[in-house]
């Protein structure tokens, strides 16, 4: 790719992934820019390979982002809590994948599936919302355990019920046997 003097290769055919951000200049004062593409071989070309960025704008943007932003963020093995300047509103995206297992709260609300926006978590914050809350629990997780500690209950009773039948049988069969069986018994001896 080529303008206002200056040439950026491209790699590959996966444009997005193999093929960087590039800066090719400042747009002239007359607001046009020519851009041409050559290749020796055939090439894809994106839908919208060009974008302009004016970067007093994106400072802008940034600075009311970090405005924005979590006063402060912990995270533990299965949760995310973030401390939300006060009174904020609208919706906390979370880079995180929006699977099945995640619940939200808000300022201490009720849990609550949390929306999706682009597959990442997001929660709406209601009207001004100072904390939000969010944990992980694996879909299944309580019943399977509770399945779990049931099987262990059946074996330790089993177990339990074969050592005690198990007792009973060896100390009073023997004794049985021995009175059973006596005339049957080889004899040493004189008659």
């Amino acid at each position: 790719m080529r303008a206002v003097g200056h040439t950026s290769p491209g790699f590959g055919s996966r444009e997005t992934t193999a093929n960087p951000i590039r800066g090719l200049g400042r747009v002239p004062a007359d607001g046009r820019l020519t851009v041409s593409f050559s290749n020796p071989k055939a090439q894809r070309i994106p839908e919208h390979p060009l974008g302009c960025l004016a970067p007093e704008k994106l400072a802008a943007a940034v600075a009311k982002l970090r405005a924005q932003a979590p006063v402060r963020l912990s995270a533990s093995g299965h949760g995310l809590s973030a401390e939300l300047p006060a009174h904020s509103t609208g919706t906390a995206v979370l880079a995180v994948p929006a699977v099945t297992g995640w619940s939200c709260r808000v300022d201490g609300g009720p849990s609550r599936a949390p929306r999706t926006f682009g597959g990442l978590i997001a929660v709406p914050l209601g009207s001004g919302a100072s904390r939000l809350d969010c944990s992980y629990r694996p879909p299944g997780l309580l019943p399977g355990l509770a399945a779990s500690g049931g099987a262990v209950l059946a074996l330790a009773a089993v177990a339990v019920t074969c050592g005690v039948r198990g007792r009973r049988g060896r100390g009073q069969g023997r004794s049985r046997d021995r009175y059973r069986n006596w005339d049957r018994a080889p004899r040493w001896g004189g008659d």
